[in-house]
């Protein structure tokens, strides 16, 4: 590899350049050999189709490009390395970097001659064959690792919330009951069009360690865009607009009962009006799939209206026991909480 020592870099190169002189010599005596039995020989000439002639001619081809190739590099490093040795005694510091940068540019030119894995992790398939040929774009390998990637596609607005750094939550369809945490590691700055939609792609490095985690696995994701304690919310089929200005409808004074259950635990909460819920203006903040923060216009504790039931006769509704619960007027409600 690139760290070993000058000579056995050098050993390695003279070694593959000799390996290459034979391939051409033998690609090219079987080009004469092609060559004489299609015009000497007549009977088999039939038999020496233009697929083999066009194959041994590609391999010649190829097998002298290497060789060139080669001895190129192999000139370029010597010849990098004569100068920076000559600059060395007397020459001064610039020309030395200068030649010094010029080395460095030809062992790069020399280590494309070899492929490498761009991290840990543990080599999980090999597709190719020893002494095969491997063009641009062949997979050399596939490796699995240590770092696990979590790949998702996000839609357009999702995809403006998501920044690097935010954590989140992975499940695995094939691990029940098992969540990991992980960190989103790259958001895609340029998205992928497909019938007109526009999406993103997003990688999780997950953090959590678990051997029962494979490559390939279909997941579910929650990103946390933004997390905030301690604030009022309220759900959010409770807080509706009205030209262009936010608003819930709060229960006045209302009457509350509750039940309860073996072992004196609450059963069901009770909370009847005789008044029309008042609309109250507030100011809202963030929100989720489940809730609204609201910044102002309503205390702890209050009712909410959440859903209203037409053609109810009676003003009492029982709910099932929450901390955040309460009915009444006809009309589902909820305290606002937090």
């Amino acid at each position: 590899n690139r760290t070993d020592a000058t000579s056995t870099i050098k050993a390695a190169l003279a070694d593959t350049l000799t390996t290459i002189q034979m391939v051409s010599k033998a690609v090219t005596d079987a080009q004469n050999a092609v060559t004489f039995i299609t015009n000497t020989q007549p009977d088999y000439q039939s038999k020496t189709s233009a697929t083999t002639i066009a194959n041994v001619n590609t391999w010649s081809s190829k097998a002298n490009s290497d060789l060139t190739n080669l001895i190129s590099t192999q000139n370029s490093i010597q010849t990098a390395e004569n100068s920076y040795a000559s600059l060395t005694t007397g020459a001064d510091q610039y020309d030395i970097q200068a030649a010094q940068i010029s080395l460095a540019q030809q062992q790069r030119t020399y280590s494309n001659y070899f492929i490498r894995a761009p991290y840990d992790g543990i080599v999980g398939r090999i597709p190719v064959n020893a002494f095969g040929q491997a063009n641009s774009g062949t997979v050399i390998a596939t490796v699995v690792g240590t770092q696990m990637l979590a790949t998702i596609s996000l839609d357009e607005v999702s995809a403006a919330k998501v920044k690097v750094g935010q954590p989140a939550n992975v499940t695995f369809n094939a691990i029940s009951g098992f969540t990991a945490t992980g960190t989103v590691s790259v958001v895609d700055q340029i998205g992928t069009v497909s019938s007109g939609v526009v999406s993103y792609g997003v990688k999780i490095a997950i953090n959590t360690q678990d051997s029962r985690i494979k490559p390939g696995m279909s997941i579910n994701t929650n990103i946390i865009t933004s997390q905030k304690d301690g604030v009022l919310i309220v759900p959010n089929s409770a807080v509706k607009t009205q030209q262009g200005s936010s608003y819930v409808q709060v229960l006045d004074k209302p009457s509350v009962a509750s039940s309860t259950g073996m072992g004196g635990f609450t059963r069901s909460i009770t909370v009847s009006t005789n008044t029309v819920p008042a609309k109250i203006n507030v100011t809202v903040g963030d929100s989720d799939n489940t809730n609204t923060e609201i910044v102002s216009g309503l205390t702890k504790g209050q009712f909410v209206v959440t859903r209203t039931i037409s053609g109810a006769t009676t003003q009492t509704t029982t709910a099932t026991p929450s901390l955040l619960s309460g009915l009444g007027g006809g009309r589902g409600g909820r305290p606002a909480g937090n």
